[in-house]
């Protein structure tokens, strides 16, 4: 009786509700959501468990829009490359090119792992680049819903590794575009693979680009990578404010 109180005011009228519909919201606060051991907590993650002006997760008095996503966008990870993240939107861009052969098939299942942890009020895009970009699904952001994350596994399968994108910009410059025009809060950048410096400065100007709404960028470096791709990829996240973290042998289980 309380939760039906608590919808049937402005909000479960509002269908501007960034939750979705007040039914899937319903489900998630009673526990019925993709992940219920957690739906509770990330929706309300701050001291009062309610939408901060900048509309992300905090306190009423919250993070303001300097932070419209609130303090915890990225948290330790449930697995051990890709990181937990609690950002309302999130863009994966993931290097699958020949060089990453032998470890293609442990990524794959780290990022169905990744996708299955969010819930269904964030919005996720996974794009697979070599030397070309591909997008697994539509041209926009979708919903973390259990159909969706069925849909992306389903086209995850048939990718592989392969191909060579080795010092190389463009297939990296295009898939930074490409994750920049979903208006991310987020985007976890992975790549095991040496690239054209100048990507550095290519991301740096589409994040300027996006003014107040400059995105927080993860990079990894998988498995191999050498000194000069590794400082340029601490460059990416520290210009991002995020973090850069290497995954070896070790951090897969191997």
């Amino acid at each position: 009786d309380g939760l039906d109180k608590a919808f049937s005011g402005d909000v479960a009228k509002n269908a501007a509700d960034p939750f979705g519909s007040p039914d899937l919201l319903k489900k998630t606060l009673s526990g019925q959501g993709d992940n219920s051991a957690t739906d509770v907590l990330l929706i309300a993650g701050g001291t009062g468990g309610s939408l901060g002006p900048g509309g992300g997760l905090g306190a009423g008095d919250g993070p303001g829009a300097a932070s419209p996503f609130g303090p915890a966008m990225v948290v330790g990870s449930p697995n051990r490359v890709l990181p937990a993240v609690h950002a309302r939107r999130v863009v994966y861009l993931l290097d699958h090119s020949g060089s990453m052969l032998d470890s293609f098939d442990y990524l794959r299942q780290e990022v169905k792992t990744a996708t299955l942890n969010l819930q269904p009020f964030q919005q996720f895009y996974v794009i697979m680049f070599s030397e070309d970009v591909t997008v697994l699904g539509p041209n926009h952001l979708q919903r973390a819903t259990s159909e969706v994350k069925r849909d992306v596994d389903k086209r995850l399968e048939n990718v592989r590794a392969q191909g060579q994108n080795d010092g190389l910009l463009e297939p990296f410059k295009k898939g930074f575009e490409t994750a920049f025009a979903m208006k991310p809060d987020v985007i976890i950048f992975l790549t095991d693979g040496q690239f054209d410096p100048r990507l550095v400065n290519v991301v740096s100007k589409l994040n300027s680009a996006a003014g107040k709404a400059r995105v927080h960028i993860y990079t990894i470096a998988y498995v191999q990578i050498d000194a000069d791709a590794a400082d340029c990829l601490k460059k990416i996240a520290a210009d991002g404010a995020g973090t850069y973290k290497f995954v070896n042998g070790k951090d897969r289980g191997t």
